[in-house]
């Protein structure tokens, strides 16, 4: 290891990336709610898994470097900086894809026809009772329900988009130039 290499540094920059590992892996292997014939899911979309994949990579890369390599440029101080800091935020973007994906498996929002049902619904939603629906400039659709009930769909998801238009055109509030049931 090069000499500024410090035990804090290292933990620092290898916990996110592992923390985003474990996350994805416990996803996996404990939270994937089982198919149910007739039920159509929103689940995590390719770009969760891309992103969490390519963040481990990069940030994994960069921290070997930084670890085991170094520069033996006149500025290589202030490389071996950049790199700490480059393997530490790709390792706090694979944990953040972690914790989405952990997020969607436990949410296990579904639906079939007209009925919605998640993890924290209390059974079965009608879709009809809609109060409101809005989007957020984050990437959340929020759905709210009659008695209470309210819904936060992530719109990076697979079969998110499905969902919301299948919401609109039951309650009447797709566009007009999109077609009716799909």
């Amino acid at each position: 290891m090069e000499t500024y290499v410090t035990t804090p540094g290292l933990i620092s920059v290898l916990a996110p990336p592992v923390a985003g590992a474990a996350l994805a892996t416990c996803a996996l292997v404990f939270l994937r709610p089982k198919p149910v014939a007739g039920w159509r899911t929103v689940s995590p979309g390719l770009g969760y898994w891309i992103a969490l994949l390519l963040s481990l990579a990069l940030s994994v890369l960069i921290a070997w470097v930084w670890a085991f390599v170094g520069s033996s440029r006149v500025d290589g101080a202030f490389q071996m900086r950049v790199a700490w800091w480059l393997a530490l935020i790709f390792g706090c973007g694979a944990a953040f894809a972690g914790q989405r994906i952990v997020r969607l498996y436990r949410q296990a929002l579904r639906w079939r026809g007209d009925v919605l049902a998640w993890n924290g619904s209390g059974g079965h939603v009608a879709m009809r009772s809609l109060v409101s629906l809005q989007t957020s400039v984050l990437g959340f659709a929020q759905a709210r329900f009659e008695g209470g009930r309210s819904l936060s769909v992530d719109l990076a998801a697979a079969g998110s988009s499905d969902l919301i238009e299948k919401i609109e055109d039951v309650n009447g509030l797709a566009p007009a130039d999109r077609p009716g049931e799909h």
